[in-house]
């Protein structure tokens, strides 16, 4: 698990692999004939109070899992896109 961003509240991101496998061939079927390993990103956010909140890398996700900042104030929040973007608008919504 990585650390994104730690102040206080703190930004973690889990990488994790998941196998899907194949299903059976169907006459006409275009589906995956092969086993396949998807690679996944899961975000996280752990609030002062110690409990950790699963989230998508959105405003409203952030802003809903973290109602005391205002994230929507902060310039670059709605273009915000990477890991990185993510974190220094969560290290510009505590400065304020």
């Amino acid at each position: 698990m990585w650390i994104l961003h730690e102040g206080r509240y703190t930004l973690l991101k889990r990488y994790t692999k998941q196998f899907v496998p194949a299903k059976e061939p169907q006459a006409y079927s275009y589906g995956p004939r092969l086993d396949q390993i998807q690679d996944q990103n899961q975000y996280y956010l752990l609030r002062p109070d110690k409990t950790l909140v699963p989230l998508k890398l959105t405003l409203n996700m952030l802003q809903a899992a973290a109602p005391e900042l205002a994230l929507k104030t902060v310039p670059g929040a709605g273009k915000a896109s990477t890991d990185a973007e993510w974190a220094a608008v969560l290290a510009a919504a505590e400065k304020e």
